[in-house]
């Protein structure tokens, strides 16, 4: 690999397996397959579109396992409001974060000097909904061809 054409691409996929990160705790397989699909998602998106490699990350069955939103209900589903987990860490830590903030990075103050909240518990409430309804698809092979049998 030292010698390898895609030295700069597996760098950059490394970095961002560190950013998008995933754990062992909680998840029921040690199947390497799950573990190798979810770190080639940096692979092939290292000088793509974030846009793309979130929605690739976020429809990953190893991030609903590790972020909690696998099997998580509507209100209206089970009576109490869906898990916040991944809504909460999509927003804080993967894309816009706590508070806004200049081109330069410093934060954005409102009139009292207070920073600018990117999103309130509204938001959040909402966006949690968006992520209800996972749950996993058929088994398959590695070439998808139990689902033809």
């Amino acid at each position: 690999a030292f010698k390898a054409n895609d030295q700069l691409r597996q760098r950059v996929a490394w970095a961002l397996s560190q950013i998008y990160v995933i754990s062992e705790q909680g998840y029921q397989t040690q199947a390497s397959e799950s573990w190798l699909t979810y770190y080639d998602l940096f692979v092939r998106h290292a000088f793509g579109n974030l846009r793309h490699l979130l929605t690739e990350v976020s429809y990953s069955a190893m991030m609903a396992n590790y972020l909690s939103f696998f099997g998580s209900r509507s209100k209206a589903s089970k009576g109490t409001p869906p898990d916040e987990n991944y809504g909460r860490e999509l927003m804080q830590l993967f894309t816009i974060g706590l508070v806004k903030l200049r081109d330069d990075g410093t934060v954005i103050n409102d009139a009292h000097g207070k920073p600018i909240p990117t999103y309130d518990t509204q938001h959040m409430m909402a966006f949690s909904r968006a992520w209800t309804g996972f749950g996993h698809g058929l088994s398959r092979d590695n070439l998808g061809l139990s689902a033809w049998a």
